[in-house]
């Protein structure tokens, strides 16, 4: 077990060079965030696939811009500011749901 925790630093260290980021820290802090959003990305791509193929291009074109739209209006509602939370958290650092919770309602 040592041995591959070690080949697996090890890698994390070399490959720091091609990311430009600090591996190490991001697999150990942000591991399961990051595979949280990679599996909504992907699923949201294949939606979108599916539905460009399965329905009318005007019907496509209406939930398009139906969808932008509500991205428009939740841009106030600071929709990252649950992962900052939920990162916060993990690190141990209290009140910041507290925080977040003011800086939303003040946004």
């Amino acid at each position: 077990m040592k041995y591959a925790r070690n080949k697996i630093y090890q890698w994390l260290r070399r490959s720091e060079s091609f990311f430009k980021t600090d591996m190490v820290y991001l697999t150990k802090g942000g591991t399961w965030l990051s595979l949280g959003q990679i599996v909504s990305s992907i699923s949201s791509l294949l939606l979108i696939i599916t539905f460009a193929n399965m329905v009318p291009k005007e019907t496509y074109g209406t939930y398009k811009y139906m969808l932008s739209i509500v991205g428009i209006l939740l841009i106030p509602s600071l929709p990252g500011i649950s992962t900052a939370v939920s990162m916060a958290a993990t690190r141990g650092l209290d009140g910041t749901l507290a925080l977040a919770l003011k800086t939303k309602v003040r946004w």
